[in-house]
């Protein structure tokens, strides 16, 4: 089983409601030695940050074929505190409703991310500003 890391960024801009975005991941392993490096982006309308990082980490998981060790690197608290505390989990058993009891944002998406996580033995970091990490070279 390998090693991956998977940096995940995400910009919105304008009026909540009206926000548009962009994200983008870079996934990194080595593999016999050789180091990997694939990269992804996309950009949606009317949006959110949580929903750009989800986006991204669905999409970066699906192209992960075996079992893997996965560290997610991400600035978005709300995906990392939700992992972290394994909130999807929770929403699946309570009928997708939160705490709240109100209806979940993004189900499909954090469906997928717990397939995902199902899946792959997955860590997640909390990392604002991963763009400057020195393992990354577009700084």
């Amino acid at each position: 089983m390998s090693e991956v890391k998977i940096y995940i960024k995400a910009d919105v801009k304008g009026k909540i409601g009206r926000q548009s975005g962009i994200y983008q991941y870079i996934m990194e392993s080595d593999f016999r030695g050789k180091k990997l490096r694939v990269e992804g982006m996309g950009s949606r309308e009317r949006t959110s940050r949580v929903e750009l990082t989800l986006l991204a980490l669905t999409e970066a998981l699906g192209r992960l074929n075996n079992m893997q060790t996965v560290t997610v690197i991400t600035a978005c608290n709300e995906v990392f505190g939700a992992c972290r505390n394994k909130w999807p989990q929770r929403w699946k058993e309570n009928g997708w409703k939160n705490a709240k009891g109100s209806p979940v944002k993004h189900q499909k998406l954090w469906e997928i991310v717990i397939r995902g996580m199902e899946k792959h033995n997955i860590t997640f970091k909390y990392q604002e500003g991963w763009e400057k990490d020195e393992n990354n070279s577009n700084h």
